[in-house]
């Protein structure tokens, strides 16, 4: 997976990450630890989320998961 942020104004952010990291226990305590809702619920559905997407990826190739501009000129790439 990788997640691409280009401000307009701000620097370029390029983030490789490996999509096994969607079921990580550490990524998902880190989360708990910062959100203001309960995101423990939210775990098993990660573990069918990251075995929908790698079946996905098996079959099909990679693909664009999120592509969002703003109107200030931000745009937002998250491809899997």
């Amino acid at each position: 997976m990788r997640i691409c942020v280009n401000a307009v104004d701000g620097p370029k952010i390029n983030l490789p990450l490996p999509l096994v990291m969607i079921k990580s226990r550490l990524l998902w305590r880190i989360a708990a630890r910062h959100a203001e809702e309960d995101v423990a619920q939210f775990y098993p559905m990660a573990r069918e989320i990251y075995d929908a997407l790698a079946e996905y990826v098996r079959t099909h190739g990679h693909f664009v998961l999120v592509d969002v501009q703003d109107a200030d000129g931000t745009h937002v790439k998250v491809s899997v």
